[in-house]
């Protein structure tokens, strides 16, 4: 098996984060379950098998995968915002 060319490789569809992933997955792990339960499952009930080979996600997915990262901003941010009194 041969290592993927730099413009093959798939990394996590969040923001900034260059975790390497294969194709078929749309996240890291650490992001993955980051993304609410119920929003992960509208994901997989949008995913058309083999879309990720073909290059032609659906615009329902591209719909609920947007939502899906900017519940992960949404709550990176929140993470990252310092506690006050």
């Amino acid at each position: 098996m041969t290592n993927p060319s730099p413009s093959e490789t798939h990394t996590c569809h969040v923001e900034r984060c260059e975790t390497i992933v294969p194709p078929k997955l749309f996240m890291c792990k650490r992001h993955w379950f980051m993304v609410p339960p119920g929003l992960r499952a509208r994901i997989w009930d949008a995913y058309v098998p083999g879309q990720e080979e073909r290059k032609d996600p659906t615009a329902a997915y591209l719909r609920v995968a947007r939502e899906a990262i900017e519940a992960v901003a949404e709550r990176e941010r929140h993470e990252q915002r310092p506690e006050t009194d």
